[in-house]
């Protein structure tokens, strides 16, 4: 099995180089360029954005540990009449 020799930093490159290795030219992709390598490898965003629902948002407030606190004080604060 032949091994391979790794890549060298992308920052040690000529510009010439890296522009061969990114397969575009100093002005960019084109549109067409952009659409199809966002067809072939996905957009570029570290992670999809879940939305949440009314009720899991509140949910989440409240089971917080300052909101735990201030939620036992106040049945506490119930519960001894004060």
């Amino acid at each position: 099995m032949e091994k391979t020799a790794a890549a060298p930093p992308f920052w040690t490159l000529s510009l010439q180089d890296l522009l061969a290795e990114l397969r575009c030219d100093d002005d960019g992709l084109s549109s067409a360029q952009a659409n199809q390598r966002t067809q072939q490898y996905g957009p570029n965003a570290d992670r999809t954005v879940r939305v949440k629902g009314v009720m899991r948002a509140i949910l989440g407030r409240l089971l917080e540990p300052l909101s735990l606190i201030l939620l036992g004080a106040g049945v506490v604060s119930v519960a001894t009449g004060d």
